[in-house]
C-alpha cells in the first residue's frame, strides 16, 4: 500500500501553528544580536571642558652672556583650556640653567597663569643646551620647552671722541668749551678710577673719578680753555678704568690772545630844562617807545653824556629826565 504524501503548509497565516515557535526563536535571536551590535558601537561623550597648558616663550635662548655673569628670562605658563589645570612636576635639564623654586603640585584656573623664572650662568665660552619638561594633566603631557645659551669671554673695551682737539685763539680770561663723551664698546661695565688734565687753562666739567658705563652706555662731558697768557699752549686729558690697562687720552692744544675787541661808546646831549633842575638822569632801552633801564646812579650836572657799555651790532633808544632840589621828576624827555 502506497505511502502518503506528508500534508503541505498553506501560505496562509494560521495554517500551520505548529512552526511559529521556531520562527518566533529566530526573531527574538536576531533582535537580540541587532541590540547587542547597538551596545557595542557607543562612544562616551568626552568631558564638557578639559585642561590646555601654554607657555610663551616656546623656547629660550640666552645670547652672548659673559662667562661668570647671570642672565634671566621669564618663561609665562597658561591654562587656556576649560578645566582647572594641574602641573604635578617642573624639571630642568642643562648644564648653567637653573630654575627659579616652583612649588609643585599646583593649580591653575581656567585664564590664570604662572611665570618661571629661568637664569644662565656660564662657565665658558660655549654654547650649551638644555630642557624644561612640565608635566600636567594636559592630554599631552609631559611639555618640553627647550632652551640654549652662548657664552662669552669678558671683554673691556672704551673710547673718548674726540681723540685730540685744537681751541681757536681764546681771549685771555674767556672761555671756549668743546663737546666730548666716552663710550663704553665693551661687554662688561667699565668706572672710572682717575682723571687728570695737564696743561695751564684746561679743565673738565662733568667727568670725574668713580662714574660707572655699562656696556653700550656712553658719557658726555666738556672740555674747556680759558687761557691766562698770551701764545699756544697744549696738553692733555687722561681717563683710567682698573678694567683697562692703558689709559683713554686726548690731545689738547689752544692760543690765547690779548688783544681785546674794540671799544664802542655813545655819547649824547640834550638841550637844558627850562625850569630851575639839580641835575638830569638818563635811561636806555632796546625799543623805541621803551621800556627803559636806569643808566646812571647818580645826577648828571650838565647836559651830556657818554654811554661806553654799548656792543657792536646792538641798537639803543634813549631819553632824560630832569630833578629838582627836591628830587621830583619830570617825564621822559622826546
Amino acid at each position: 500500500m502506497p505511502q502518503s504524501s506528508p500534508p503541505q503548509c498553506s501560505r496562509i497565516p494560521g495554517a500551520c501553528p505548529k512552526f511559529w515557535p521556531s520562527v518566533a526563536a529566530l526573531l527574538l535571536s536576531a533582535a537580540a544580536s541587532v541590540l547587542l551590535s547597538g551596545c557595542a558601537g557607543v562612544t562616551v561623550a568626552p568631558p564638557t571642558g578639559s585642561p590646555q597648558i601654554a607657555v610663551v616663550p616656546g623656547s629660550v635662548d640666552f645670547k652672548n652672556v659673559v662667562v661668570g655673569q647671570k642672565n634671566t628670562q621669564t618663561i609665562q605658563i597658561s591654562n587656556v583650556g576649560k578645566a582647572n589645570l594641574d602641573i604635578t612636576a617642573v624639571s630642568l635639564v642643562g648644564t648653567g640653567f637653573s630654575l627659579a623654586p616652583v612649588t609643585t603640585p599646583m593649580q591653575l584656573a581656567p585664564g590664570a597663569n604662572k611665570n618661571l623664572t629661568l637664569s644662565f650662568t656660564p662657565a665658558s665660552a660655549t654654547t650649551v643646551k638644555g630642557t624644561i619638561t612640565i608635566a600636567s594633566d594636559d592630554p599631552s603631557s609631559p611639555l618640553n620647552i627647550p632652551v640654549q645659551g652662548a657664552g662669552q669671554q669678558a671683554a673691556a673695551s672704551w673710547q673718548m671722541t674726540p681723540s685730540s682737539f685744537t681751541f681757536a685763539t681764546t681771549n685771555l680770561q674767556t672761555t671756549a668749551s668743546v663737546n666730548a663723551s666716552i663710550k663704553n664698546t665693551g661687554n662688561i661695565s667699565v668706572t672710572t678710577s682717575t682723571v687728570s688734565v695737564s696743561g695751564p687753562g684746561f679743565s673738565t666739567t662733568g667727568l670725574s673719578s668713580g662714574i660707572t658705563l655699562a656696556p653700550n652706555q656712553q658719557l658726555d662731558f666738556q672740555v674747556n680753555f680759558r687761557p691766562t697768557s698770551s701764545g699756544l699752549v697744549t696738553g692733555t686729558l687722561q681717563v683710567s678704568t682698573p678694567s683697562t690697562s692703558s689709559p683713554l687720552t686726548m690731545a689738547l692744544a689752544g692760543t690765547g690772545s690779548s688783544v681785546t675787541a674794540p671799544q664802542h661808546s655813545v655819547t649824547l646831549s640834550w638841550n637844558p630844562s627850562t625850569s630851575n633842575v639839580a641835575g638830569y638822569r638818563v635811561y636806555r632801552g632796546g625799543i623805541s617807545g621803551g621800556p627803559y633801564s636806569l643808566l646812571t646812579s647818580s645826577l648828571v650836572p650838565g647836559t651830556s653824556y657818554n654811554d661806553a657799555s654799548v656792543l657792536s651790532g646792538n641798537q639803543y633808544f634813549y631819553v632824560t629826565t630832569a630833578l629838582d632840589s627836591l628830587g621830583d621828576e619830570s617825564i621822559y624827555s622826546n
